[in-house]
């Protein structure tokens, strides 16, 4: 899924699109948040991107920052989504000279603070005590602190034995119900939010408008990067749905959705199974089942194998705190004014990245 590539300096990946998306998609830790069609995306929402890159004796430390600035605030909020990424481990020494280089550009850019949560495990706790003394601090999560990867360079036994005994069964009764899963484009996105929609509301998770899925569709489709898998009943009824989002050699299940009647037919099994292997055929080695948010889809979810990571969580940098509070403030205020009028229209609604694939 990557392209090989010369070592590129900071100064081109700070300046030429192509050549950043060729770093993030080799980086180790690849993530289609890093990427400029994720700009793109944002870009109508009032958000406006920037990259802080720095050299290191170990190669380029960067991250894609998207900076909201609304007037007349006089500090804006700058957010690295999975940032920064390295060709090499992000080490304490990578995020060392990643912070230096933060600091620097915060002004510049415009912003009071700026979060970045890197997807680095932290099992012994060092990266956190490392973030600590270079001066950051502790912040709400915005993408999943805690997921599950699988492995996709194993064969398909291989894949299959890695189920869950429960879950295993509960694919191999959707295989005989009858159902199919279709590769779809941008023209069944309406049938696919109709599945979304429903589960969102079933469990309690807030969600996307079909809009942001075709703006979706439009960034990464033309690299190929987009992926839309539909279950259909014999009868032509779409009863569940997956839309996955790629970079580099990994691609996450981003979010999914399943009907009353997918549940009976046991649907969303089917579609997860397909989605492993035609990622697989497709060439990604790693499959994100993003983010456990709850006890009912993390057990979902382990039934399909692989491992659960944990990762750092999020971290502010804060350089101007009087800014940084004014602007957390009207944050606040925007959220409590949009609650109430998505509860005098009777929606459920709400912002978020991202939200975890379905699984009840």
């Amino acid at each position: 899924m990557t392209e090989p590539m010369d070592a590129p300096t900071a100064g081109l990946l700070r300046t030429d699109d192509g050549a950043w998306n060729r770093f993030v998609a080799a980086s180790p830790a690849p993530s289609f948040l890093q990427a400029t069609p994720w700009a793109a995306v944002k870009r109508p929402n009032g958000w406006r991107a920037a990259r802080i890159v720095v050299d290191t004796g170990a190669g380029p430390v960067g991250a894609q920052v998207l900076v909201r600035h609304p007037r007349p605030l006089p500090r804006g909020f700058g957010y690295a989504a999975r940032g920064p990424v390295a060709s090499g481990p992000l080490d304490a020494a990578a995020l060392c000279v990643f912070t230096e280089a933060a600091k620097s550009a915060a002004r510049g850019l415009g912003i009071a603070h700026l979060r970045m949560d890197p997807e680095v495990e932290d099992s012994d706790g060092l990266v956190a005590a490392t973030m600590r003394q270079l001066g950051w601090q502790p912040a709400p999560d915005i993408q999943p602190r805690a997921t599950r990867l699988v492995d996709l360079t194993r064969t398909e036994d291989e894949l299959l034995a890695d189920l869950r005994k429960k879950t295993r069964q509960s694919l191999h009764r959707a295989q005989d119900d009858g159902s199919a899963v279709i590769s779809a484009g941008p023209e069944r996105l309406a049938d696919f939010h109709r599945t979304l929609a429903g589960t969102m509301d079933r469990v309690g998770l807030p969600f996307r408008t079909v809009g942001f899925f075709r703006d979706l569709w439009d960034a990464y489709a033309p690299s190929g990067q987009a992926m839309l898998l539909l279950a259909e009943t014999p009868e032509g009824e779409v009863v569940s749905g997956t839309f996955l989002v790629g970079w580099g050699h990994r691609i996450v299940a981003l979010y999914g959705g399943t009907t009353e009647e997918g549940r009976k037919r046991n649907a969303k099994y089917l579609v997860n199974w397909e989605a492993f292997r035609r990622a697989k055929a497709a060439g990604y080695t790693v499959y994100d089942l993003w983010g456990l948010p709850n006890e009912g889809i993390t057990y979902f979810k382990a039934g399909w194998g692989g491992r659960e990571v944990q990762y750092v969580g999020a971290w502010d940098l804060v350089v101007d705190p009087l800014g940084a509070r004014i602007f957390e403030a009207a944050v606040q205020a925007r959220a409590t004014i949009g609650r109430l009028r998505r509860l005098g229209r009777g929606g459920a609604g709400g912002p978020g990245v991202g939200a975890p694939s379905e699984a009840a």
